[in-house]
């Protein structure tokens, strides 16, 4: 269930979002009372609903809202031989709506890590909720990874961890706009005994804009959009579902008007349609001897048809090849995943002080960071 009621003091300020569940029993209660169906106003002499039940609202002040200009690239995420691997920029875009928002677009399509992050000192042992949008972060064979993670004083073992690549970790609202899938994320956290805190995005294999979230009323006329809705558009548009493998016409070559009195030039068209080339003859006059006409025009035509069915030939036999390497990559995968089960549940049953739990651990984190 979704934060949607908005919470005002007396005066009619607002304090931040609550649960509907929520707002009735502060109605209820005689602390609040409906100023419309999604906003409600504390009474006066009432207070705020407190942030240390999970149930009730956060202050306005204790929600951080995604901020592209407190983020950078870590240089932490580096390949094997030592070098930075992370992809992407801070830009502006127009949303939606058409305002402007200042974004982190990162990510690339191969199969390297980017991360941004972000550090914060906060309030000591202090509830708050983190606010964030992501557009795109999506592709079609299903395998990117995208993670958002909390860490209290760098101490990377109690870290809090969202998988967020296909809306593992579901979403306050999924919507669909212009641009494609779009996600809109409410993260509650503890600042813990320091109030030291890093917040990380971490991505593979794919593209995605992390973004500053609107108020959720100003989603309300965009069509809901789930991630399992994208992914059955998207593979029914590429016809047998593997995106990489070329399916479809290929080309096209307009004939309206044109006059072919050749069998031979007719056959050839016919052929390049059977090839994928799509051929349109209509309003084109057929018929007549192929003696009577200078098919120089028409055969160099068709030749540059030839050469272009070649082309798109060639380029299917890459995205073929491309789409094996991504096949055996998966296979890979799978390899290191099993191995990584298999490593820690040997972790967990080897007892404290063993000497090869140690290296034990270090195999995961290494197997960790090939998944």
């Amino acid at each position: 269930m979704a934060k949607n009621v908005i919470v005002t003091d007396e005066f009619d300020n607002q304090i931040g979002l609550t649960y509907p569940k929520r707002a009735r029993g502060l109605i209820k209660n005689g602390r609040a009372e409906y100023v419309s169906d999604d906003r409600i106003r504390l009474l006066k002499g009432a207070h705020a609903p407190s942030a240390n039940n999970d149930t009730e609202d956060f202050k306005m002040s204790n929600i951080i809202n995604f901020n592209a200009r407190e983020f950078k690239f870590d240089e932490t995420c580096q390949s094997a031989d030592g070098n930075p691997v992370n992809a992407g920029s801070r830009m502006f875009i127009s949303d939606f709506s058409g305002d402007n928002a200042e974004v982190f677009e990162i990510g690339d399509w191969h199969w390297t890590w980017s991360q941004i992050k972000c550090e914060k000192q906060l309030e000591p042992n202090t509830d708050y909720l983190f606010r964030f949008a992501v557009q795109g972060g999506v592709n079609h064979t299903g395998d990117g990874q995208s993670r958002f993670i909390i860490r209290q004083d760098k101490n990377w073992e109690d870290r809090l961890e969202y998988p967020l690549e296909r809306s593992r970790f579901k979403p306050t609202l999924s919507k669909r706009t212009e641009s494609g899938l779009f996600r809109v994320y409410e993260i509650p956290f503890n600042s813990g005994e320091s109030g030291n805190i890093t917040l990380i995005f971490s991505v593979l294999h794919f593209m995605e804009i992390i973004m500053p979230a609107k108020e959720l009323e100003a989603y309300a006329e965009l069509e809901d959009y789930t991630y399992d809705q994208w992914w059955q558009e998207a593979h029914r548009q590429s016809g047998n579902g593997d995106f990489f493998r070329s399916n479809g016409k290929r080309g096209n070559i307009d004939l309206s008007g044109a006059v072919i009195n050749s069998n031979r030039l007719l056959k050839k068209f016919m052929d390049m349609a059977a090839r994928g080339i799509d051929v349109d003859l209509s309003g084109a006059v057929l018929g007549g001897d192929d003696d009577e006409v200078d098919w120089s025009e028409y055969d160099q035509k068709a030749a540059e048809a030839d050469a272009k069915a070649e082309e798109y030939d060639r380029l299917a036999a890459e995205a073929d090849a491309m789409a094996d390497e991504y096949d055996k990559k998966a296979i890979e995968k799978e390899a290191i995943s099993n191995a990584y089960e298999q490593v820690k549940a040997q972790y967990e049953a080897m007892s404290d002080g063993n000497p090869g739990k140690f290296g034990l651990k270090a195999a995961l984190e290494r197997l960790s960071m090939l998944m």
